[in-house]
């Protein structure tokens, strides 16, 4: 934020000091002092007429923005996000290096090498980690059958390169599943095929991809991914677990040898039907975290030149619940200069801790709207910054509204569900929507007669 955006975002209405003006007129009329001289100034025939509501309904900005972090790229998040209900579908993708197996059984068998052969091998299991917070009783969105999971392994075609997602599933060899599995349990252990870790071995490297089909439930769910740091949301067996979706080689019994596992060399999810940003505003808007999308919007606010004072302005919203998931008390409404987004597709987290200023959280207007699954409008009180605008204090500076989740930077509105770490999407109607698109409701006063 430039230095005149941050003094005009201090900087009061022209009207407030006319209203203390007059509230403490009104107080001095209640005693028996004698008049001092701070009424003695104000226009006998001025009129405060009654209020009047606009709603300015027309969007003359709009993109949808993906927002990234420079100091965490895509693929080093947390968490893993599989799920397959056309909506919401996202596979799991890791790349494994199994160059260094032979090496590890020579330390684990004090430098015996053995001959690796189906006989010598006695299971391949893949695990994933389930976040508690998806679990059965986690809050967030546990059920009974949230971990009731089909999947499906299969084989990458090509080497995997984790930085090309969010994005399309890779091709994989779908007509030879690795493995079908029904799990239930918050721990996920996959039997592979020993025949494929022989393969797999001779050409040091694989790639697969865990698909979800055909799940009791197919939303989504998180589990562990390789950079996982928050280590109270798994059940870690010891200080020595490694986590992600890890690889564990056991050998024969009679040859007393200590398990191998491997962790990826990189992991990442394709969130490949999870709803995106439209570039149109007339096509809804889209805010969505993990993965950020955030949208900013403009209104064409063309205020008269009479004198009024703004008594109230609320950007109202209405939710798309059908398509939504995730706390919607976890919105804020921040300001940003329209020139440094305007005509952009993407910013940074570091952009918008520098230059946004906190406007409000949803706990500001129709609280009570949040539980009332009936209603689906949501609204932020943005009084001061159109006051603002009103008063002529952001002409050489215009302001664009950015809508996000509570970033940590945002102070007192920071939300629970990380959105670097949690998934969640807010889906609201567009600007086509003629019921339901957003707009600003603008209550104000007009001052006729007297002097201003």
């Amino acid at each position: 934020m430039s230095e005149d955006f941050k003094r005009m975002a201090g900087a009061g209405g022209r009207y407030g000091p006319l209203v203390a003006v007059l509230a403490a007129a009104v107080l001095a009329g209640c005693t028996s002092d004698d008049v001092g001289p701070v009424g003695t100034g104000l226009p006998i025939d001025m009129e405060l007429n009654p209020t009047v509501t606009d709603l300015v309904i027309d969007v003359d900005g709009y993109d949808g923005l993906v927002v990234t972090d420079d100091e965490s790229p895509f693929d080093q998040n947390e968490v893993l996000y599989l799920g397959g209900r056309p909506d919401r579908a996202s596979s799991i993708l890791a790349r494994y290096d199994f160059s260094s197996l032979m090496d590890s059984v020579l330390v684990r068998n004090e430098g015996e090498p053995i001959d690796l052969t189906l006989a010598t091998i006695e299971d391949v299991t893949l695990r994933l980690f389930l976040m508690n917070s998806y679990s059965e009783t986690g809050e967030k969105g546990g059920s009974p059958d949230k971990a009731a999971k089909h999947y499906r392994i299969y084989s990458l075609t090509d080497t995997l390169d984790a930085s090309l997602y969010p994005g399309p599933e890779p091709a994989f060899d779908e007509e030879s599943p690795l493995a079908d599995s029904d799990e239930t349990t918050d721990a996920v252990f996959i039997k592979l095929p020993k025949t494929d870790l022989l393969d797999w071995v001779e050409n040091g490297q694989t790639g697969l991809i865990i698909r979800d089909e055909g799940s009791p439930s197919d939303d989504l769910v998180g589990y562990a991914s390789m950079e996982l740091t928050h280590y109270l949301e798994i059940a870690l067996e010891n200080e020595n677990t490694l986590v992600g979706p890890t690889i564990t080689v056991e050998f024969a019994p009679e040859l007393d040898i200590v398990p191998v596992t491997f962790r990826p060399t990189q992991d990442t999810c394709t969130l490949h039907g999870v709803a995106d940003s439209s570039p149109d505003a007339g096509d809804g808007i889209v805010v969505r975290t993990y993965a950020r999308r955030y949208p900013r919007f403009s209104f064409d606010l063309d205020f008269p030149d009479d004198d009024r004072m703004i008594n109230r302005a609320v950007l109202r919203v209405a939710v798309d619940t059908l398509s939504s998931y995730g706390p919607l008390a976890s919105l804020v409404l921040a300001a940003v200069p329209t020139d440094l987004v305007a005509g952009r597709d993407s910013l940074t987290v570091q952009e918008i801790e520098a230059s946004a200023e906190l406007l409000a959280g949803l706990n500001s207007v129709d609280v009570n709207n949040l539980d009332d699954a009936t209603s689906p409008w949501l609204g932020f009180d943005i009084t001061s910054i159109v006051q603002r605008q009103a008063n002529g204090l952001l002409d050489d500076e215009p302001f664009s509204f950015l809508l996000t989740s509570g970033e940590d930077f945002f102070s007192g509105y920071s939300s629970s569900w990380d959105p670097d770490f949690y998934l969640t999407l807010m889906s609201f109607y567009g600007a086509d929507d003629v019921d339901h698109r957003p707009y600003l409701e603008i209550t104000y006063t007009v001052f006729t007669g007297g002097g201003k």
